[in-house]
């Protein structure tokens, strides 16, 4: 069955035909509004998330830009700001979080609403996405993967991007020496904050409590442990109900991944692909860092290999997603990481090897 977008006459009328479906139903819910009948409330088929600087921003921007995908302009933030209550009535909560639309345009053939929100993998507990799964049952979610020290530098740039001394340079120094041991200090600190969370993680399981990455998850989890994410997110959202693409080869490849994408989505059209969309966030188009300090800085990472320490600390979460995902890509993550180049960052083979391994209470 092809996606397909419905209009029903009230919330509960959708929710009284979704009761009696059985499995992934491949209809997205609009109703109409009380007032502006020109106007309809839709539900959103697609859910982007990611890590913060894991790209949602260069994929909502390409979304919209096709002129078949609809949705805020930026960053939504329902489910990880409002918080509502897992008791309010999902009708209610429907109303509030579905995206305003001109009605004329569910009558397109070619017509898919959608969000985006990296907070989404940051904040949301198993109560959240047990509401969200009952608020919006068969929306497919999207995580985008991109390496943790990837992540940690760019992230680092658009930090300093709000600084006119850039500030959050300055911890690494000027040369090799000072810029290895801060870089090697950090990473060992990630890494070891994700051991405790993990651990943490795998008691709620076992004690059958509520696991929040709000309160639990970390850095390393939150911002390239995926492995950890997905298991998270499975035991309450249907694995067919996601799908996991590598950030960084859907740019180098935006025709086949937007393709896996639509067949994700089961959608009768090919999304179209607009050149030169926007990648990068408005608030990084004025920068108060100086450029230069900027080249400086880039120059330095790559002069003195700066990610290593932290593609070490990656590596085993790494190793877990390509086995969950039963994909290798993950494994390229790793490529040159290895004894010879972690044991001057005073990382172990343990620590390549297993690392934060969890044995979870349930599969």
């Amino acid at each position: 069955m092809m996606h397909q977008y419905r209009e029903f006459p009230t919330w509960g009328a959708y929710y009284s035909w979704r009761d009696a479906q059985v499995g992934w139903q491949h209809v997205s819910p609009c109703v109409r509004h009380a007032t502006k009948t020109k106007d309809c409330r839709c539900l959103s088929a697609l859910i982007v998330i990611g890590a913060f600087k894991g790209g949602t921003t260069g994929v909502r921007y390409k979304l919209l830009a096709s002129e078949q995908f609809y949705g805020p302009m930026k960053e939504y933030h329902f489910w990880a700001e409002n918080e509502p209550s897992v008791d309010t009535p999902r009708e209610m909560v429907a109303a509030k979080y579905a995206i305003s639309l001109p009605c004329s345009l569910m009558l397109r053939r070619e017509f898919v609403v959608f969000e985006d929100n990296p907070r989404y993998v940051d904040e949301l507990n198993t109560n959240e996405l047990r509401f969200i799964r009952k608020v919006n049952p068969d929306a497919m979610m999207l995580l985008l993967a991109r390496p943790g020290a990837d992540i940690q530098f760019s992230a680092l740039e658009m930090t300093a991007d709000d600084y006119k001394d850039c500030t959050p340079f300055r911890p690494f120094g000027h040369d090799c020496a000072s810029a290895t041991k801060y870089a090697a200090a950090n990473a060992h600190a990630i890494f070891n904050e994700g051991i405790l969370r993990a651990v943490a993680m795998e008691r709620d399981w076992g004690d059958r409590d509520v696991i929040s990455l709000h309160h639990r998850a970390g850095q390393y989890v939150a911002k390239g442990g995926y492995y950890y994410v997905l298991r998270h997110i499975w035991h309450t959202w249907p694995r067919e109900q996601t799908l996991v693409l590598e950030s960084t080869a859907l740019w180098m490849n935006e025709r086949e991944g937007y393709n896996t994408l639509a067949d994700a989505l089961r959608l009768n059209f090919t999304i179209r692909l607009v050149p030169n969309t926007r990648t990068r966030p408005p608030r990084q188009d004025h920068p108060q860092c100086p450029p230069e300090q900027v080249e400086t800085m880039k120059l330095l990472i790559s002069e003195c290999d700066l990610k290593m320490p932290y593609r070490c600390a990656w590596h085993s979460a790494n190793m877990r997603l390509a086995e969950l995902l039963h994909r290798s890509w993950p494994l390229s993550w790793n490529d040159g990481v290895n004894m010879s180049t972690c044991a001057p960052h005073n990382f172990t083979t343990a620590d390549l090897n297993a690392g934060v391994r969890v044995i979870w209470a349930r599969d």
